[in-house]
């Protein structure tokens, strides 16, 4: 504590710019922020308003000044990593662009997120305590299921199907290909933010063994 009582870099602190803030207040954010780490630090079910308010340092009256209850703050959990992950993320038409531009490996490589550094942190907390909730949540299993599974399938159906038309690659069993792709992008991604982490060299080893399977037309 320093000398107005208040907690001096807390583990749960999460600094960035108010862009990515969803608008968020000083004290909002903290209580924001803290319900983030605790509930992937411990789980959601575990910790109570009591627990984010005595790590906040702050009184329950305060806490309910911003949120109506512990499901407001997961919902907005859900909005953020929901808002950022689409908003950071090119748009389909922007990778059919590249098609014309780079080798067909390389376009595909381009099509993984890569959140900026600032938010990096509370991007992966969230993606986990949506993925530890699923089973329960529809709205965390319809996310995970948007961001990982179908979305990756459209833009990735769509690349490939170009690449094809434009003799760019052989034709491929496009359906295989998107199931050993969705398949691996889904557990890969929710691997690389826990303990047991990929680093990025090894996402892109088992990336480039994937698109191997995509070979350019030989122009002899």
């Amino acid at each position: 504590l320093n000398m107005n009582n208040e907690l001096v870099n807390p583990k749960w602190e999460i600094r960035c710019s108010e862009k990515y803030k969803m608008g968020m207040g000083k004290t909002k954010w903290n209580i924001f922020c803290c319900a983030v780490y605790l509930f992937t630090e411990y789980s959601y079910d575990s910790i109570s308003v009591r627990n984010i308010t005595s790590e906040v340092g702050i009184k329950a009256a305060s806490l309910y000044s911003h949120f109506s209850s512990k499901e407001e703050i997961l919902s907005m959990i859900y909005d953020y990593l929901e808002l950022y992950s689409e908003e950071l993320m090119p748009d389909t038409e922007y990778f059919l662009s590249l098609v014309d531009q780079l080798p067909p490996n390389e376009v595909i490589k381009r099509t993984f997120i890569i959140f900026p550094e600032e938010i990096k942190d509370i991007m992966a907390k969230a993606i986990i305590i949506a993925s530890k909730q699923m089973r329960q949540d529809e709205r965390a299993d319809a996310l995970i299921q948007k961001m990982f599974i179908n979305n990756p399938r459209d833009y990735m159906s769509k690349i490939i199907i170009k690449m094809i038309e434009k003799d760019l690659i052989e034709p491929i069993d496009l359906e295989s290909f998107l199931i050993v792709h969705s398949n691996y992008y889904y557990s890969a991604l929710l691997r690389m933010f826990t303990e047991h982490s990929l680093d990025i060299s090894e996402w892109y080893k088992g990336l480039d063994f994937i698109f191997n399977l995509i070979r350019p037309v030989s122009l002899v």
